[in-house]
C-alpha cells in the first residue's frame, strides 16, 4: 500500500515585520520547531520559499553548542557565529557568566551539561550578545524558578533591543507579557493567526476539556 507524503507544514503564509514580537502555541507535534527551524535556516522548505532580512538566531535546548568543548569555549563560538568578534565576546564574557551562574562546570565539555544548564548558559550568550532576530523555542520551561524568572525579566529588557522575537511556549503568562500577536499551529497549518488575547482565547477554550494549555 502507498502511504501518502507527511508534511510537518503545509501552506503556511507569515510574515515578521521590525519590532514584532510574536508568540506561536500548538499541541505537541503540530510543527512549531519545524517552523522555528526553517526560520532560522537549520532546514529549507520543500516547497515555498523564505525570504530573510537578517539572520535569526534560533535558542533551542541543545543547539548551537560543540559537545566537546567547554562552556567558556562555547561562548566564544557561539559569538563567533553571531558575527561578532573575540574582543567584542571578551567585553561581555564576566556578565555572561554571572548570569548564566553554572559555577564549576563553566570549563566542562558541554556533553557533560544537564538540559538546564544548557539552556542556562545559551540563554546568557544570545540575551547579552543581541541577535537581531531571536527564536526561542520552549526554552523559558526549562530551569528552575529563580533563573525562569530572571530570564523573564531580562527577556522583557531584550525585546527593546532586537528587531524582532518569536516565542514558543505553553506558559500563557510569559506569552502575554512578551508579545502582542500570536500564531496557532494545528497539524502543521495555521487555526488561527492575529492578536494575542484573540488567539490565546481560542486556543484555551479548545483544551478547556483537558484542563491544560498546552
Amino acid at each position: 500500500m502507498r502511504r501518502e507524503p507527511f508534511w510537518a507544514l503545509r501552506g503556511i503564509d507569515l510574515q515578521l515585520h521590525e519590532g514584532e514580537r510574536l508568540a506561536v502555541v500548538g499541541s505537541n507535534g503540530s510543527g512549531k520547531t519545524t517552523l522555528m527551524r526553517l526560520m532560522a535556516g537549520v532546514f529549507e522548505p520543500d516547497e515555498g520559499n523564505i525570504a530573510r532580512c537578517v539572520q535569526p538566531t534560533l535558542l533551542s535546548l541543545g543547539s548551537g553548542f560543540n559537545q566537546a568543548l567547554s562552556g567558556r569555549e562555547n561562548i566564544f563560538v557561539n559569538g563567533a557565529l553571531l558575527g561578532f568578534s573575540r574582543q567584542h565576546v571578551r567585553l561581555l564574557l564576566d556578565r555572561i557568566i554571572a548570569f548564566a551562574d553554572i559555577g564549576v562546570y563553566l570549563d566542562a565539555p558541554i556533553r557533560t551539561y544537564s538540559s538546564g544548564m544548557k539552556v542556562r548558559l545559551a540563554f546568557a550568550i544570545a540575551s547579552h550578545l543581541k541577535p537581531e532576530v531571536l527564536l526561542m523555542d520552549e526554552t523559558l520551561a526549562t530551569g528552575d524558578r529563580f533563573f525562569r524568572e530572571k530570564a523573564r525579566a531580562r527577556l522583557r529588557e531584550l525585546a527593546t533591543d532586537c528587531r524582532a522575537l518569536v516565542l514558543v511556549s505553553h506558559q500563557e503568562q510569559s506569552i502575554r507579557r512578551l508579545c502582542g500577536r500570536a500564531l496557532w499551529l494545528d497539524g502543521g497549518r495555521v487555526r488561527l493567526a492575529g492578536d494575542v488575547d484573540t488567539v490565546l482565547g481560542a486556543y484555551r477554550d479548545s483544551h478547556a476539556s483537558k484542563g491544560t494549555f498546552a
